[in-house]
């Protein structure tokens, strides 16, 4: 078992953006192709960061942690290995950066171009 609040915590926050909005094709692509290898978990999780930025202007979104565990119903340990399979399968990039104050951001990008 891995000690989790080495890496995360619930209080962290994230910053989701992508480089341009998915059509309805390549949603249901991402519905077809990639559910069956991501598993419920990470499938719900991408959607929910897709549908966080707004489609029309693009706006980057912030949130916690915390409030992704509850809307997905993942304790942090599955969130992070939800967000782990995203991430080899190649759909977001995260990286982590530190504010002035010692917060921990994740900033989210998806990958498609």
């Amino acid at each position: 078992m891995r000690v989790m609040w080495n890496e995360l915590a619930p209080n962290d926050r994230y910053l989701v953006r992508f480089i341009r909005p998915l059509s309805m094709i390549e949603m249901g692509f991402v519905t077809h192709l990639y559910l069956p290898l991501l598993g419920v978990s990470s499938y719900s999780l991408y959607q929910l960061l897709m549908h966080e930025v707004d489609e029309k202007s693009g706006a980057a979104s912030e949130g916690t942690h915390r409030s992704l565990m509850m809307m997905t119903s993942l304790p942090l340990d599955r969130l992070l290995q939800a967000r782990e399979r995203l991430e080899a399968m190649d759909l977001l990039k995260v990286r982590r950066r530190e504010n002035r104050e010692h917060d921990f951001f994740m900033s989210i990008s998806s990958c498609h171009r």
